[in-house]
C-alpha cells in the first residue's frame, strides 16, 4: 500500500511540469479514479486509508488536510514534510494507471470530476444514499464511471 500524499505528489510532478493547474478537489478525484482502476486491475487496495463520502465526492482525509490551505485555488507546492514521491518504476502497473488517470483528467476541472462521482453507478453515490461514511471496495469495484466526456 502507498501513502496517498506521496501519490498526490506524483500527480503534482506532472501538473507542475506540464503547467496544468490542479486543485484540492481535482487531486482527490484523480486519487479516487486511480484507486478504483488499480483495485480493479490488481485486486489490491492502493491505500490503507478509506475514501470518505463527502458532499463533493470521495475524499481521503489525509490529503484534504494536507492541501486544504489552497481552498479552490491551484496547489502550488508538494505535500508533506519532508516531501516524498513514489518511484513509479518500482510498480509499472501503478505508473500506467497514474499516466492514464492524469491524461484523462488533465483537461477537466475538479468540479467536473466531482460531478462524475455523483452518478448513480458510482461507489460514492451508493455510500451517500446509504448514509455510509465510507466508500466500500465492493462498490468501488463495480463503479463504471468514465472520466472522458462522451462524444455525441
Amino acid at each position: 500500500m502507498y501513502n496517498p500524499i506521496y501519490v498526490s505528489n506524483n500527480f503534482l510532478v506532472r501538473s507542475f511540469k506540464q503547467k496544468i493547474p490542479v486543485t484540492s478537489m481535482k487531486i482527490q478525484k484523480m486519487l479516487y479514479f486511480l484507486y478504483r482502476d488499480y483495485l480493479k486491475e490488481t485486486g489490491i487496495s492502493l491505500f490503507s486509508e478509506r475514501f470518505s463520502a463527502w458532499k463533493y465526492g470521495p475524499v481521503l482525509e489525509s490529503v484534504y488536510h494536507t492541501f486544504k490551505r489552497y481552498g479552490g485555488n491551484s496547489i502550488t507546492n508538494y505535500g508533506g514534510t519532508p516531501i516524498y514521491c513514489l518511484k513509479e518504476d518500482d510498480d509499472s502497473t501503478l505508473r500506467i494507471f497514474m499516466d492514464n488517470v492524469w491524461n484523462d483528467s488533465k483537461p477537466y476541472t475538479g468540479i467536473y470530476l466531482s460531478e462524475l462521482t455523483h452518478r448513480p453507478e458510482s461507489a460514492w453515490y451508493k455510500a451517500w444514499i446509504g448514509n455510509s461514511p465510507f466508500l466500500l471496495d465492493d462498490d468501488i469495484l463495480k463503479d463504471t464511471v468514465e472520466i472522458k466526456r462522451q462524444v455525441s
